[in-house]
């Protein structure tokens, strides 16, 4: 649904509630229970379940019936979670799937008890009528489970969610209590003890888990300029957010050699080599979903950070695919899951480094690829080589299709 429709709904949500609260305080405690006044009541909860579908969920209107049918949830308030969900659906719709958008605000009251219910009973009332085979959670920050086999992916550092004691934080708990699970943390490691201890002690040690990194679907190859070097996103979390990192940045940006999208918090100090937030650059919401691309396409050349959490757990960002799909060639830190997937065809930096050395070893690979720019290609091209073939969505969700065929779906 476009932006315009829904401020129309919002605009009716918000005259409904409205007429709501009219209607409630003008009914007689006493006379609550009448049937007249039960069914006042009915319509306004039905009325706001209706515009919870028609605002939020998308719905397969070409179903096609020999086609999986894909429940698929994220929120729109975060632009890393808000791509991770528009590329699955791009993804899903590639794979000839049918596929149940549930894209939430987080301010609207999805997280909240009062309201929550409201939410998980229209995508009820959509998943009864659809029966997906499953329903793919993309981020933590969706708190509703509805009718169906529930998936969660978990993509972040395990620290920030898990207490001392070993179980899920309370403002995350929900996501002790899902059917299954996605796990990057288990690419690479194999296993993940964290996870698993926390769903043992959370009585749902039976969920099984699938080693799975979702970034990023499948795009041709076409080279890019590598003209400047590129960072998007934002410097939270250990080690990235240092000053040490910053300085290097603002060296760079000064000599021209760096420009940066992302947080304001994070960059705005870069002066002119700042370029503003990813969101200023969607274009249409049809374009959305190229937005990034189309800026690590402009560039050529991209830097990738990841905090001291992030490297530890062995979970990449999402900054990997998304560069060398587009083209680009990449210089990332030392981070294991990146070196033993993409090899030689990153150039590296050691983040943990002084930042005049890290500054040298940035500058230099910069000057290398503009020094060599068949080499660079030839790099560029093995990098996408690689995603093409172990990280593209569409081959992602067929390995999870099988695996719910093998654990088994409720709906």
């Amino acid at each position: 649904m476009n932006d315009a429709f829904k401020k129309i709904y919002q605009s009716s949500f918000r005259l409904l509630m409205s007429i709501s609260k009219l209607l409630l305080k003008n009914l007689p405690l006493k006379g609550l229970l009448r049937i007249r006044n039960i069914l006042i009541l009915v319509l306004i909860y039905f009325a706001i379940v209706v515009f919870i579908i028609l605002t939020y969920i998308e719905i397969p209107y070409n179903y096609n019936k020999g086609a999986v049918t894909m429940a698929l949830y994220g929120t729109q308030n975060r632009i890393g979670e808000s791509l991770l969900y528009d590329r699955l659906k791009v993804a899903a719709k590639k794979n000839g799937w049918n596929v149940i958008g549930v894209c939430l605000p987080e301010k609207f009251g999805s997280h909240f008890i009062a309201t929550r219910h409201f939410y998980v009973f229209a995508e009820n009332i959509v998943n009864w009528f659809y029966k997906p085979k499953f329903n793919l959670h993309t981020t933590h920050f969706v708190n509703t489970t509805p009718y169906g086999y529930n998936i969660m992916y978990m993509n972040i550092p395990y620290d920030s969610i898990i207490n001392p004691k070993g179980n899920f934080e309370t403002s995350v708990e929900h996501l002790a209590y899902y059917d299954a699970y996605i796990d990057i943390n288990s690419i690479l490691h194999g296993t993940n003890p964290k996870l698993l201890h926390a769903l043992y002690l959370h009585g749902n040690e039976k969920a099984p888990i699938l080693p799975i990194y979702f970034a990023q679907h499948y795009v041709p190859y076409s080279p890019s300029k590598r003209e400047q070097l590129l960072v998007v996103g934002s410097l939270w979390g250990c080690n990235r957010c240092s000053l040490r990192i910053f300085n290097v940045l603002q060296k760079l940006a000064t000599e021209n050699m760096l420009v940066a999208y992302g947080h304001k918090y994070a960059f705005e100090l870069l002066g002119s080599a700042y370029k503003g937030r990813i969101e200023e650059h969607t274009g249409k919401n049809s374009e959305k979903v190229n937005s990034l691309f189309n800026i690590q396409k402009k560039y050529g050349i991209s830097l990738v950070l990841h905090n001291l959490d992030h490297i530890i757990d062995g979970i990449p960002t999402n900054r990997i695919v998304e560069s060398v799909a587009a083209g680009s060639i990449v210089i990332s830190d030392n981070h294991p899951f990146i070196k033993k997937y993409f090899g030689n065809t990153v150039l590296y930096f050691d983040a943990f480094a002084q930042p005049d050395e890290m500054y040298d070893q940035i500058r230099n690979h910069v000057q290398w690829i503009r020094n060599n720019p068949e080499e660079a290609e030839k790099k560029a091209k093995a990098a996408y080589d690689i995603f093409n073939e172990h990280f593209t969505m569409e081959k992602a969700l067929h390995k999870v299709n099988d695996f719910v065929d093998k654990n088994g779906s409720i709906a």
